[in-house]
């Protein structure tokens, strides 16, 4: 059995997302020249344009192939449940990545100021993307067990 259109698009977002904040992480630990906050920024402007430009280019490749009908079905009751569920998921995760941050920036200016601002936004950077990776992965559990 073929993987479905919902979860060609799914694989594909948590894949892109995975390398494109791998390779963010990884470049973020080199920063040490220069101004870190302004160096931190271009490389993070660049990574979402390459996440938005390989989001579109992946999508267009396979909905090219994919049957009308197939791709007609996203909106089907199943799909949305599916959907509506995986959001929870990550939305939690954002919540507690998002407490973290507000934690920290409390904690860094009661005892240690000034605020690393840099330090927060990457905080927060990483509960989007925790909470994305989050949403995929349940969402290909549920369409593979079904709901």
């Amino acid at each position: 059995m073929g993987l479905s259109f919902q979860e060609k698009s799914i694989w594909g977002t948590l894949v892109i997302t995975l390398t494109a904040y791998g390779y963010y992480c990884l470049r973020l630990f080199g920063v040490t020249t220069g101004e870190p906050s302004r160096e931190i920024g271009s490389l993070l402007i660049g990574v979402l344009t390459a996440i938005v430009v390989a989001e579109i280019l992946y999508h267009i490749a396979i909905a090219i192939p994919s049957a009308k009908d197939e791709i007609e079905l996203q909106g089907d009751e199943r799909g949305k449940l599916i959907q509506h569920r995986a959001q929870s998921w990550g939305g939690e995760v954002l919540g507690v990545f998002t407490i973290m941050a507000i934690g920290r920036i409390l904690i860094q200016d009661a005892f240690y100021p000034p605020v690393d601002i840099m330090l927060v936004a990457n905080i927060l950077i990483g509960g989007f993307v925790c909470a994305e990776v989050t949403k995929c992965t349940m969402q290909l559990i549920l369409y593979r067990r079904g709901v």
